[in-house]
């Protein structure tokens, strides 16, 4: 389990997130959509974004860097996807990763 604030998340609360082969073909599909963002937290321990209440992932595979950091997307309030950035400063992702629905 996994602590998030006052309460603990099981391991099968965690949300898998793959970074799709064809990034730049994958964020085509939301060319022109106005995508709110939350930013998440990276635990490079347990390889995990914790996104608060959008969930927390399991990032496959992890995104790489020293001080990582995330953020996740929405579209009509639900997360679609996760993107990554090796430098929470800057405002590049480095990977993107969909979010799966298994």
């Amino acid at each position: 389990m996994t602590a998030v604030g006052n309460e603990q998340r099981s391991r099968s609360d965690v949300i898998r997130a793959v970074a799709p082969d064809d990034q730049d073909e994958f964020l085509r599909q939301f060319a022109g959509e106005r995508l709110p963002g939350w930013t998440c937290g990276f635990d490079s321990s347990t390889l995990l974004a914790d996104c608060g209440e959008y969930g927390e992932y399991a990032l496959e595979p992890p995104p790489t860097g020293e001080d990582v950091g995330c953020d996740v997307l929405l579209v009509a309030d639900a997360p679609v996807f996760i993107g990554c950035r090796p430098d929470p400063e800057t405002d590049t992702w480095t990977i993107v990763y969909d979010i799966l629905d298994d």
